[in-house]
C-alpha cells in the first residue's frame, strides 16, 4: 500500500501522530521568507511540524499554525527542551517560554531533545515533563537521542513510557536493536536526518533503484523510512525539494528493494553521538581553559625555544582534531575524568574545567620530557 503524506501512526497514549514530517529552520532570522517556507510546506501536505527551543522556530510555526487556515486538530507541533535547561525546575520554565512563544493552546509532542548525561539530570527533566503532560498542555511526550540505558533510567522515575524516540536515523546508520526495544514498549522511531544531512541523497549505490522507479536517490531514501515502519522528518527550505520529499507515495520498494536498502547500513554517525554530546561547542569553557594552562605551561617550562614551539604544535593539533559532531576527544576526556570523580551532575561543567587545568599540565610536561 503507497500510503499518503497525510497518513498518522497510533501513540503509545491512543494520540495519532503524522507520519510524514518537517522542520525548516533555513530564513528562520527572516520571519516574511520564513512563513513563505512554511506555507509551501502546507501547500504540499506536510502538516507535522517540527520546532526546538535551541532552532529559534517557534514563533515562525506558532504563527503559521494560528493562521494558516486549518483546523488545529489536524496539524501536529513537535517542540523540545533546550539542553541547556535540564533539571526539573529550569524544565518547568522551558516549557513556558516555548508554550508562550508558539502561542497554542497546546503542543501535540514535547521532547528531551538529548539526555546530556554528563549532568545526568534528565531524569529530572523527565519528571518535570511528566508532569506537564498531566497538566494538559502537551498530548503526548518523547524523547530525542536516547539509547537503551536512558530508557531504563527514565523506566525507574515514571511509569509513564516515552511515545517517540527522534534520532539519527537512515540506509547508512540504523539502529536494530534499538529499534526492537523501542518495538516492545510501544516507542515509535522517528528519524532526523533521514538523507544523512543530504549526504547520500546523491549516493550511487542507490542509483539504480531511483533509475528503476524513476524516482530521484532521496525519494527512494525516504521511501525506505515510511516502508520501514519510521517516522521521519525532512527539513529542506528549497521548494523544489519540499516538493519531491513529500513525493514519494506513488510508488513502493520491494521486498528485495528493502533488503538491499537494508545493506547499506555500516553503522556512520552524521551527527553526534548521544553519549558525547553535546561536542565541544557547549564545552568551550573547558577548551579555553585546557588551552590558557597549556600556553602557560609551556611558556614557563625550563625548555628551549625549539621545545616550545613543537609543543605548541602539538596541542594546536589535539584540540583540532574533531569528531564529526565537533567533539575534541582531550575536552571530552575531561568530563569523563569529572563524571568517574564525581558522578553526572548539574556541576560537571565546572568540575570539567578544573580537570581541564590538570590534564593540560600534565599532557605538556609530557610533550616536553619526550
Amino acid at each position: 500500500m503507497f500510503g499518503s503524506i497525510f497518513d498518522k501512526l497510533t501513540l503509545n497514549n491512543g494520540y495519532q501522530m503524522p507520519r510524514h514530517g518537517t522542520g525548516p529552520t533555513r530564513f528562520r532570522e527572516n520571519p516574511k521568507k520564513y512563513r513563505e517556507v512554511l506555507d509551501y510546506c502546507i501547500e504540499n501536505g506536510y502538516r507535522s511540524f517540527d520546532s526546538g527551543a535551541r532552532y529559534g522556530t517557534e514563533k515562525g510555526i506558532g504563527e503559521l499554525i494560528r493562521t494558516c487556515g486549518i483546523p488545529r486538530d489536524e496539524l501536529f507541533v513537535t517542540t523540545k527542551v533546550n539542553n541547556i535547561m535540564h533539571g526539573y525546575d529550569k524544565t518547568k520554565l522551558d516549557f513556558e517560554n516555548s508554550y508562550k512563544t508558539l502561542g497554542l493552546d497546546y503542543i501535540d509532542l514535547y521532547l528531551i531533545h538529548c539526555p546530556v548525561p554528563v549532568k545526568g539530570e534528565y531524569v529530572n527533566t523527565w519528571r518535570a515533563i511528566n508532569e506537564i503532560y498531566e497538566s494538559g498542555r502537551v498530548k503526548a511526550i518523547g524523547v530525542s537521542n536516547f539509547t537503551i540505558q536512558h530508557f531504563y533510567n527514565l523506566f525507574e522515575v515514571s511509569d509513564i513510557v516515552p511515545a517517540v524516540n527522534q534520532i539519527e536515523q537512515h540506509p547508512f546508520y540504523f539502529q536494530p536493536n534499538l529499534s526492537a526495544f523501542m518495538k516492545k514498549y510501544g516507542i515509535i522511531s522517528q528519524s532526523y536526518s533521514p538523507l544523512g544531512r543530504g549526504r547520500y541523497a546523491q549516493d550511487d549505490r542507490v542509483n539504480y533503484l531511483a533509475n528503476k522507479h524513476h524516482k530521484t536517490i532521496a525519494q527512494i531514501i525516504l521511501r525506505w523510512h515510511i516502508q520501514s515502519g519510521f517516522m521521519l522528518i525532512t527539513n529542506s527550505s528549497n521548494p523544489t525539494r519540499i516538493k519531491q520529499n513529500a513525493n514519494i507515495y506513488d510508488f513502493e520498494l520491494s521486498p528485495d528493494d528493502m533488503a538491499y536498502m537494508s545493506s547499506l547500513n555500516h553503522l556512520e554517525r552524521m551527527w553526534h553521538n548521544p553519549e558525547r554530546f553535546p561536542g565541544s561547542v557547549a564545552h568551550n569553557h573547558v577548551e579555553r581553559m585546557f588551552k590558557e594552562v597549556a600556553d602557560q605551561t609551556i611558556e614557563e617550562s625550563n625548555t628551549s625555544p625549539t621545545q616550545k614551539d613543537a609543543a605548541r604544535q602539538a596541542i594546536e593539533e589535539l584540540l583540532s582534531e574533531k569528531d564529526i559532531d565537533g567533539t575534541i576527544d582531550i575536552i571530552i576526556y575531561c568530563f569523563q575524568k569529572a563524571v568517574a570523580a564525581y558522578g553526572p551532575n548539574k556541576n560537571i561543567k565546572d568540575q570539567a574545567v578544573e580537570n581541564a587545568r590538570i590534564v593540560a599540565k600534565e599532557f605538556v610536561n609530557d610533550l616536553l620530557q619526550t
